[in-house]
């Protein structure tokens, strides 16, 4: 899969710059530097869970526990 990306010319400079000083390619660089960002534990710890809330011991909830409504 290919995808294009329009980086505007300071930001593509840059990475033009770091690409040869590392010896290899922009796409390459671009690629390495996605790949890190988005390894699948950054993906899971950006991921929020929902809270977890210890409200202690209820035990079964019925209806008539509540709402009043119900005798």
């Amino acid at each position: 899969m290919t995808l294009t990306i329009e980086l505007p010319d300071s930001l593509d400079t840059a990475l033009q710059v770091q690409a040869r000083a590392k010896g290899i390619s922009a796409a390459s660089l671009a690629r390495q530097v996605l790949e890190q960002a988005l390894t699948p534990a950054t993906i899971a710890a950006s991921t929020p869970e929902l809270p977890i809330l210890h409200l202690g011991a209820v035990g079964d909830l019925h209806r008539r526990d509540i709402y009043s409504d119900v005798g």
